[in-house]
């Protein structure tokens, strides 16, 4: 059995697709094949995986040309494609191969498209509403769907004969099962894309109030600033509120680097806007808190209901203003008990429920 993934946009060594999906099927494919963005290679590799990448600068139109030549000289049994725009090839792959196509929508993409771009206007929504019409219509001719939220699931998983959902849980083996927290510290983190959609802005903000209230903490942000230009508002925002010897950026590193960062800090914080995108997707940095034993603030929108609110590992915001962040924070730093035992009850759960085992199977 061999098994192609095909991504546009990820890296070819992107956690998701590389670390867990391809990883997950090394006993059971003959052969696994990745075809994505080029990279360096992370610390840990796998032999049974082949890492093909595209010539980088190609054009969109030539980058699907390239993949769909590329895709059909392997001829796989199965192609496992990432991005949307891919289905446009769907037709090609049926005529040239023999193989079964899966579609893995890791994200609502009409909404991410209003949540994240520049260009709010009424032709971006029409656009995103196109899209929307585009990819379900697409979705008819694949074989399988993979959705990364129940919402979806729930919406779109009768437009193929197999339908299933993968939330992107963390490998736990990633997660040191002990931290080096000092209960007189009191750590924040952010880790994941850093951007004005996710709340970043009103992070700094509310972390400000936080601090000129209890005197004591510091922040600490992870991630890959998108777009690049944002790093310059970012600096200037924590150089306004007199922020920069309390507050840290520091860019993605590898899963135990990330991991480390995470094994001092007291509670987590996840996209804290309720933008569209954020209502039919599931942040995977609530689970890598989780995983870590630190509570987790999050925005008001249902997967943060779902995976924070219902088994009590966190903070739900009923608003999200730089006040009510930092109430909820003041709130963590003030009843260390109960943010202990937040952590714990979130821990319990993705060692025993939320964890990528159940989704590898």
């Amino acid at each position: 059995m061999h098994v192609c993934h095909i991504s546009t946009e990820h890296s070819a060594y992107e956690d998701r697709i590389y670390h867990k999906e391809c990883w997950s099927i090394l006993d059971w494919a003959d052969k696994i094949t990745v075809i994505a963005r080029g990279g360096s290679a992370p610390d840990v590799t796998y032999p049974g995986i082949e890492v093909l990448s595209y010539p980088s600068g190609l054009k969109l139109r030539d980058r699907l040309s390239y993949l769909r030549d590329l895709a059909v000289d392997l001829q796989a049994d199965i192609y496992h494609l990432h991005n949307p725009e891919l289905l446009l090839l769907s037709h090609f792959l049926r005529k040239r191969t023999e193989a079964a196509l899966l579609y893995d929508m890791h994200a609502p993409h009409p909404e991410f498209m209003r949540t994240f771009s520049d260009d709010a206007t009424f032709t971006q929504n029409v656009r995103s509403f196109l899209l929307g019409i585009g990819e379900r219509t697409a979705l008819t001719a694949v074989d399988g769907l993979i959705f990364p939220s129940f919402s979806l699931y729930e919406n779109m998983r009768h437009s193929a004969r197999f339908s299933t959902i993968l939330y992107n849980f963390p490998r736990l083996d990633y997660f040191p099962q002990t931290n080096s927290r000092d209960p007189r510290d009191f750590t924040i983190i952010y880790k994941g894309p850093v951007s004005e959609p996710h709340g970043l802005l009103y992070l700094i903000q509310a972390f400000y109030y936080f601090y000129r209230r209890e005197q004591h903490g510091r922040l600490h942000i992870v991630g890959d600033i998108l777009p690049p230009e944002f790093e310059h508002t970012l600096r200037n925002t924590i150089k306004y509120f007199s922020l920069s010897h309390a507050v840290t950026l520091e860019s993605a590193g590898e899963n135990g680097e990330i991991a480390d960062a995470m094994r001092a800090a007291s509670v987590g914080v996840s996209a804290l806007l309720p933008r569209a995108f954020f209502r039919k997707a599931v942040p995977s940095n609530i689970f890598e808190y989780m995983a870590m034993g630190i509570p987790v603030v999050a925005g008001h929108f249902p997967s943060a209901y779902q995976f924070i609110h219902a088994p009590k590992s966190g903070v739900v915001l009923e608003e999200s203003t730089p006040y009510s962040i930092a109430d909820a924070l003041s709130f963590l730093y003030n009843h260390q008990q109960e943010r202990t035992l937040m952590g714990e009850r979130g821990k319990a759960l993705v060692q025993k429920e939320w964890r990528w085992d159940h989704m590898k199977s």
